[in-house]
Formats: structure tokens, C-alpha cells, sequence
């Protein structure tokens, strides 16, 4: 759970971590204060990224329907994004607000 996947390039004998695509979408901008130069949004931040080591059973073609229990999630490594400019240098949640799917790849 605490250690990030990633692979070993044997060539340059170093370890590759995983990359993680982020996006966001900003759902409104709350607040704005110009003299303070600061702002206030609602976003809906997406991570995503493919972990080899792990194998699924079962996977449904819609990954909507591939949600892990609270159980699964627990063991699972997620990555965690630090807002470092931000007044109290935020980090990503796993809460009940939170969606974590999987994606089927492939066959299996």
C-alpha cells in the first residue's frame, strides 16, 4: 500500500516510477480576493495510472461498474497529491466523496 508501482529499466539499471495522469475540472470558482491574491474553487480532481502488479477478476467493460470495496481500497496504493500553494498545503482525500473504478485492459 505505501510503495508506488514501477517498473525496472535493466539497460540503465534504475527503477522507473509509475506515471500518474492527473486532470481537473473546475466545477465554480467560490470566492476571489484580489488584494489577498487568492481564490476559492470547487474541482473535481481525476489521478489515474496502471499498476502490473495487480490482477482483477470479472472486470466489467464499464469501469463504472468496477468499483472496489472499502476493504480492496484499503490495501491499494493511491497517490497522494500535496497543493503546496495553498494556505494549508492540502492533500488529496480518500472520503466518501471519492470514487476509485478500474479500468479493464486487454482480456482480463
Amino acid at each position: 500500500k505505501n510503495i508506488a508501482p514501477f517498473s525496472f529499466n535493466t539497460e540503465e539499471n534504475r527503477i522507473i516510477p509509475v506515471p500518474v495522469n492527473i486532470s481537473i475540472q473546475i466545477d465554480s470558482i467560490e470566492q476571489i480576493e484580489e488584494v489577498k491574491m487568492s481564490f476559492s474553487a470547487k474541482f473535481k480532481l481525476t489521478l489515474q495510472w496502471f499498476d502490473d502488479k495487480i490482477t482483477w477478476n470479472d472486470l466489467n467493460n464499464d469501469k463504472f461498474l468496477n468499483i472496489p470495496s472499502q476493504d480492496v481500497i484499503d490495501k491499494l496504493w493511491i497517490p497522494v497529491i500535496i497543493f503546496v500553494n495553498t494556505e494549508n498545503k492540502y492533500e488529496t482525500l480518500i472520503d466518501k466523496k471519492s470514487r476509485i473504478v478500474v479500468e479493464k485492459r486487454g482480456n482480463y
